[in-house]
């Protein structure tokens, strides 16, 4: 499953015919049109839907990239992943802008797991002085939160404040319902993980 291509030179392998291509909205650090169209597997780009395979289910959700955005089944400004495999349900938000998720979204949400979601965007009008992206988190209630590449040091310290929080140098994780925490924990990986694990003072996540 790939999502939000925008370095497809990263990839370990070429897409197939077997892969899932999910696109969250057209802005060109989550979209390549040329990737898109060219890819051989099913997606889901820029709409509402579902991909039912023997091991997983995608579900896509309308939602807006700033507030007031029209929540349109197809070309919308932003699209809410929930991926469900082996009994774990994550969602990836995208550059999710709204306030509040709506009572709709958060229906067809249901219990949240794992939750991608990003706490700083100028272009979303997210910040650390409105909370937008603490908020939409606090509202969803996932036991793992794992922000993405719009971040600041401001909301870093926020979320770390309101949640357990910790880090991660590896690249991937193996998680399971079993793994899961009982409270909403911050974890920290990627690009970002080295130094905000310092910055924050957070200890290794040990699952």
């Amino acid at each position: 499953m790939i999502l939000d291509v925008w370095e497809p030179n990263r990839f370990t392998r070429p897409p197939t015919a077997d892969d899932v291509l999910l696109t969250t909205h057209v802005h060109m650090d989550h979209y390549i049109s040329g990737v898109v169209k060219a890819f051989p597997g099913r997606k889901l780009t820029f709409e509402t839907g579902q991909i039912v395979l023997p091991d997983v289910k995608i579900t896509s959700i309308a939602a807006g990239h700033n507030e007031g955005d029209h929540l349109a089944a197809k070309d919308g400004t932003d699209y809410i992943f929930l991926i469900e495999i082996d009994g774990v349900r994550i969602a990836d938000f995208g550059d999710l802008g709204q306030k509040r998720l709506s009572d709709d979204q958060m229906a067809q949400l249901g219990r949240v797991d794992v939750a991608i979601s990003q706490l700083d965007n100028d272009m979303s009008g997210m910040a650390a002085v409105n909370h937008k992206g603490l908020n939409q988190m606090q509202q969803v209630g996932p036991m793992v939160f794992i922000p993405t590449a719009h971040i600041s040091h401001e909301t870093m310290q926020q979320a770390a404040a309101a949640f357990h929080s910790t880090f991660t140098l590896d690249p991937s994780i193996t998680l399971t319902q079993a793994d899961l925490p009982s409270a909403t924990t911050m974890l920290v990986m990627g690009m970002q993980a080295r130094f905000y694990g310092k910055f924050l003072a957070l200890k290794p996540n040990d699952w």
